[in-house]
């Protein structure tokens, strides 16, 4: 994720101009949550097909609580690696 899509937007934000550390950290958080938000959306969306009625879909939201946590584990990774990444740049 970092190589492939989070370094590109890094050179991106730099040559508008917006490389501040806020917008390094506020990108790696979105990065890093994104994995989870959309392995768990895939899993709500598949499962949503098998179940034909509301209260078995009820059923799918007891694991959210589980999935948010997650998500935010992968948005404070990110949002350290981009601190790590800008704070590595601006020390060159």
């Amino acid at each position: 994720m970092t190589l492939f899509v989070g370094l590109p937007l890094a050179v991106s934000f730099e040559r508008r101009g917006r490389d501040g550390v806020r917008d390094m950290v506020l990108l790696g958080a979105m990065l890093g949550a994104l994995p989870f938000v959309l392995f768990d959306a895939y899993v709500v969306f598949a499962e949503l097909d098998r179940h034909p009625t509301l209260a078995a879909v009820s059923g799918l939201f007891k694991d959210l609580p589980r999935a948010l946590v997650l998500a935010t584990l992968g948005a404070s990774c990110g949002a350290a690696s981009a601190w790590t990444y800008r704070s590595i740049v601006q020390s060159r």
